[in-house]
């Protein structure tokens, strides 16, 4: 057993409002109290040093009667109370930023008689090896499941929403790059609304926006496993939006990395956070070099391909797509000369992975080395190993564009 004591943080909190439980959201930024007498919900930030609370601005919140139990969702977005006293259950969002909390439209919701504990499951996420198309003329977004090696393709957009959710809209408008993350969030660019959506397990589908004007053009897109989403614009820019806690707040931040680029248009982000760009007015694929995983605001960028390099990214609209894979080996997809090649480990001159496809625009490579191209009106897959051999997953697109695979 251990001698070790427990050493008390601060004051102690004051408890005239009879606190009944406690719980903290999983990045252990905030923690949420049931007061039972008063009727609220007590929330406080972290300090992430010291470990002390400090109340959140418009704590308290305005439960229930005698709330009881009281639970954080998993993927941190919503706080839930049991109130046992009016047989119903308060449902908050939490503000990504300051921690406070805003009732969910409807809430209470009725529950059984006494409530008293409450708990959150993880809604089930994609299955690894599920693949992700930006269906662009069709205006959809769709899911090409892994499970059972069936090519079964759900729509996206039609799955229904909880009733606390409001969708922007039914249907996407040129969704053109895809990217998914591992908690299971697919982000979409729609050309056509110029902005990005996301596509959550748990919620449905929202839009955020980035401070200042909306995306102009929106094309590819990245996320990396801190939560930061990186957006190439084909007027020219490339931008980061950078996540607090792992989420994109209202007031998100936009940052534009490097210089001007000429028609950006795929884009990928490896383990260490370098950005890799299909710079296709250019010809060239470029690589914005990143600092103990993040971007500084003055990033170093290398040159990958083009004719000085003797790479064969040297005709008009090429390359296209870009993806990387766990151990930073780099796929592109080179729409003018019909191949896939692979820088490997990200540097040197290019290998050709394998050619004869005919209309490529995104690329994604899943874990075990496996890459999906965007092909026509078709969605193919390359079977890794030393004679990769090409499979058709799926021919019923319209001008497919994005791709990705969890």
């Amino acid at each position: 057993m251990s001698d070790r004591l427990l050493k008390q943080v601060g004051r102690p909190l004051d408890s005239t409002e009879v606190p009944s439980r406690a719980t903290a959201d999983p990045a252990g930024g905030f923690v949420y109290v049931s007061n039972n007498v008063s009727k609220t919900v007590s929330a406080f930030s972290i300090d992430p040093i010291s470990g002390a609370l400090s109340e959140v601005p418009g704590s308290p919140f305005k439960a229930g009667t005698a709330p009881t139990g009281v639970t954080v969702d998993p993927a941190g977005q919503f706080v839930y109370v049991a109130n046992s006293g009016s047989d119903n259950v308060s449902a908050y969002t939490i503000n990504a930023t300051s921690g406070a909390l805003a009732q969910i439209p409807g809430s209470p919701f009725k529950a059984g008689v006494n409530p008293i504990e409450i708990a959150v499951t993880r809604a089930p996420a994609p299955m690894p090896g599920n693949v992700y198309v930006a269906d662009t003329s069709n205006n959809a977004v769709k899911e090409i499941l892994a499970a059972g090696g069936a090519n079964w393709l759900q729509d996206l957009a039609a799955l229904q929403l909880p009733n606390s959710v409001k969708a922007i809209s039914a249907e996407f408008t040129r969704p053109t790059g895809i990217a998914v993350d591992g908690h299971g969030n697919v982000y979409v660019t729609e050309q056509g609304g110029n902005s990005v959506k996301v596509i959550t397990p748990t919620s449905g589908y929202h839009e955020f926006k980035p401070l200042g004007p909306r995306f102009d053009q929106p094309t590819g897109i990245a996320v990396d496993s801190m939560g930061d989403v990186y957006v190439t614009e084909s007027g020219g820019k490339v931008k980061e939006i950078v996540a607090t806690r792992g989420n994109i707040p209202a007031s998100a931040i936009s940052i534009t990395l490097g210089p001007k680029f000429d028609k950006p248009s795929g884009i990928a982000v490896d383990a260490d956070g370098n950005v890799y760009v299909a710079d296709t007015g250019h010809r060239v694929v470029k690589k914005i070099v990143a600092v103990h995983g993040s971007i500084p605001p003055s990033p170093n960028i290398v040159t990958l391909g083009g004719v000085a390099a003797g790479c064969v990214f040297n005709c008009p609209d090429s390359p296209v797509g870009v993806a990387v894979d766990a151990t930073g080996n780099l796929y592109v997809a080179d729409a003018a000369n019909g191949e896939v090649e692979e820088f490997v480990s990200g540097r040197g001159a290019p290998v050709r992975l394998v050619g004869g496809l005919s209309s490529l625009s995104g690329i994604a490579v899943d874990a075990h080395g496996n890459v999906y191209v965007t092909d026509g009106n078709a969605v193919k897959e390359v079977l890794a190993g030393g004679h990769p051999a090409v499979k058709t997953l799926g021919s019923n697109f319209a001008g497919p564009t994005g791709i990705a695979v969890r």
